[in-house]
């Protein structure tokens, strides 16, 4: 490729030797102080910085009270949403997914505008991956993900019971066989070895049934059959263990000012996770928010090949589970080795308006819960990364090909613990290696030697 058939002059050029308080990945700190030293996108070795000084012939950068992490992956957004901002909860969900219908931009160009704001502000957050959910499966949504340079997968979302679920399937079906077509026809880019085969900008193009109360156990069924990577949200209200369950409540309503009323909805007498176990049981898939599990439900989703996508800033929002947040089930989850990726859901939920990022979910839960920081490392790289059915060594400082490196402040003098500095401080993150064909962020507080 163009980086072999560099001469060993240019190559020493993009030898960089960064070195900050710290180097951490998902399994811990690994060198504090420490270095990082790369070549082109590539991990050549990782230590302590005093390992390093006699190297030559390589461009030093120094990010002194930061740590270098691996670029973020958030599991679960709604980029499309992003021209909303964040907007006060009135203490009504579905008043709420009113309010959100309403404000959804119909026209191109203004969804355009909104996903590219929603790129931005993950960019600002320090994301390299998402899994983002294109709402109503429209495929602008995917185009201008694989346009960013971010990595992941684009879902596209389907709604219909009963006579409207052929539809649905019929859509979901369509669009994924010419986005796919289209991705394939755009000029192959060279792709990290080792890497899971993607589409040529490296975001995947998955589907989406929205929610086992908005779409048939059918349209789950032949949405797996697809091979693509499948998300659903799952249990995100009691509501929605209602409506599963007896068929009544407010979703009732909903369904029927969507105009998605059919009559084979009845009561399914069970929680939404056992409602949906033919097809989660077997297939792999993202499952965003899950606040409501009892035991039984934690242990199916236990013995399945599924991802939790966990938003803690969305839950607290919503006060969910039962207006007490803390007690998500995400730790009796882990408990039970389940996996857990931390997602963001929308900008309207969140309290940083100009940066869409899972290091402020990891801040969140370490500052209200105290968890392990090094786990919650792992919950925003390496989980999320393998949910999204990507190659996890692009999300750590294993010797080769990187995602995206980022540096993030906060460090203190003699610290004991580098990385609860780190949350406990609200500073944004800094590029050191952007995604591929992102350009880095100005502003980066480095001395380059």
């Amino acid at each position: 490729d163009a980086y072999q058939a560099l001469n060993e002059r240019e190559r020493d050029e993009m030898r960089r030797l960064i070195t900050a308080a710290a180097v951490v990945d998902a399994r811990g700190v690994l060198a504090a102080p420490g270095a990082l030293l790369l070549e082109d996108r590539c991990v050549i070795d990782v230590g302590p910085i005093h390992a390093f000084e006699a190297l030559r012939d390589v461009r030093r950068e120094h990010f002194g009270s930061s740590v270098l992490m691996p670029g973020l992956v958030n599991a679960h957004s709604h980029l499309d949403l992003s021209h909303i901002g964040p907007v006060p909860y009135g203490g009504d969900f579905h008043d709420w997914i009113d309010l959100v219908r309403a404000r959804r931009v119909e026209d191109d160009a203004s969804l355009q505008s909104s996903v590219d704001c929603g790129v931005s502000y993950s960019l600002a957050g320090g994301t390299v991956a998402v899994g983002d959910i294109a709402g109503f499966g429209r495929p602008l949504v995917a185009q201008q993900l694989q346009a960013s340079g971010l990595l992941g997968v684009s879902y596209m979302e389907a709604f219909g019971h009963g006579q409207y679920a052929r539809a649905a399937v019929d859509m979901l079906s369509t669009r994924l066989a010419s986005l796919s077509e289209s991705s394939a026809s755009q000029p192959a880019k060279s792709q990290n070895k080792g890497a899971v085969a993607s589409t040529a900008s490296g975001l995947r193009i998955g589907v989406q049934p929205h929610a086992p109360y908005s779409c048939s156990l059918e349209v789950f069924e032949e949405a797996a059959r697809m091979g693509a990577p499948m998300a659903t949200h799952l249990s995100e209200t009691r509501e929605e263990l209602n409506f599963i369950a007896n068929a009544q409540g407010p979703l009732v309503d909903l369904i029927k000012r969507m105009e998605k009323w059919d009559p084979s909805i009845q009561p399914r007498h069970c929680h939404p996770v056992e409602y949906l176990a033919p097809v989660l049981s077997s297939v792999p898939c993202m499952v965003a928010h899950v606040n409501y599990l009892d035991d039984r439900a934690c242990d199916l989703l236990a013995s399945w090949p599924v991802t939790v996508a966990y938003c803690p800033r969305a839950s607290a929002y919503f006060e969910h589970p039962d207006g007490q947040p803390q007690n998500h089930p995400y730790r009796r989850l882990l408990q039970r080795d389940v996996r857990v990726a931390l997602g963001t859901d929308s900008l309207l939920c969140l309290d940083t308006p100009h940066r869409i990022s899972v290091l402020d979910e990891m801040r969140l839960l370490w500052r209200r819960d105290g968890i392990d920081p090094v786990l919650l490392v792992r919950l925003a790289t390496v989980n999320g990364a393998v949910g999204l059915q990507m190659d996890p060594s692009q999300v750590l400082f294993d010797s080769g090909p990187v995602a995206g490196v980022i540096a993030i402040g906060g460090v203190k003098e003699s610290s004991h613990d580098v990385l609860a500095d780190v949350l406990a401080d609200d500073e944004q993150p800094v590029w050191v290696l952007p995604p591929k064909g992102v350009e880095e962020k100005k502003g980066a507080s480095q001395d380059v030697e």
